[in-house]
């Protein structure tokens, strides 16, 4: 196995390495960038930005591209913590390109491995993708949900305690973006066929009503939310890199 780098125009061979073909490609790729960057600056070559996908993307990786001095550009993974947080909070600041098909927003973030340049982006393609699964997210969760709410009306219990443990059961893993209507209802039992009246009731039993309902603000603001993608980079000013430049990468 090779590590191979070539230019962009002409595809000339600039760095060729024999890998192990045991080893880690993040491994084997991190140590090839290291190489051809510390050739470069032996033969006064022009310094690269290097763009990688998220493959590549961790503390440790970018701590040594970071101290290498690597410019780099890469796909943010979204399962990590800082990433799910940033993707959480939204934004009313999005900026537009001029056909309003891409939406970004820029963020500084203080990472372990040093300070980086996070720019969260949707398009119009990746918002529409992600509507046509949510849509049909939407209706089946709906459609399970008043099944779910019809059978626990169906239940009777002894004290409303057990009622409301019940409902609580139920509502655990129900998404964001479905309302749910309860109210909690005791029914009056009597000893006897017929009861008086005025009689007393002997005991209770207590019935869960619910209803369900799509919050389509929420679903709006979870499409969009999924719609999205992090690019990072540790070139920190939009004057050297811009946030289109760097989306485009």
């Amino acid at each position: 196995m090779l590590a191979l780098a070539t230019t962009h125009d002409g595809d000339i061979p600039l760095f060729m390495q024999p890998l192990d073909g045991n080893s880690s490609d993040k491994t084997s790729l991190l140590a090839a960038i290291t190489a051809i960057q510390a050739q470069l600056r032996e033969t006064d070559g022009e310094v690269s930005i290097y763009v990688a996908d998220n493959g590549v993307y961790s503390t440790a990786n970018m701590t040594r591209l970071n101290q290498s001095g690597v410019k780099w550009i890469s796909r943010v993974s979204e399962t990590l913590a800082e990433a799910k947080r940033l993707l959480a909070e939204g934004s009313e600041n999005w900026q537009q390109s001029e056909d309003g098909m891409v939406h970004w927003v820029s963020r500084q973030m203080s990472l372990p491995q040093g300070n980086e340049r996070w720019v969260v982006v949707y398009t119009h393609a990746s918002v529409e993708r992600v509507r046509q699964t949510m849509l049909r997210q939407v209706s089946k969760a709906h459609s399970a949900w008043e099944h779910t709410c019809w059978h626990l009306a169906n239940r009777h219990f002894a004290c409303e305690t057990d009622a409301r443990a019940a409902l609580e059961r139920e509502v655990k893993g129900k998404p964001a973006w479905l309302d749910l209507h309860t109210e909690v209802i005791a029914h009056s039992q009597y000893e006897g066929k017929r009861p008086r009246k005025d009689g007393t009731p002997s005991s209770y039993q207590w019935q869960v009503r619910a209803t369900v309902s799509i919050n389509f603000q929420q679903v709006v603001e979870e499409v969009v939310r999924k719609a999205c993608w992090i690019v990072g980079t540790n070139v920190l000013e939009s004057m050297a890199l811009s946030d289109q430049a760097l989306i485009g990468a």
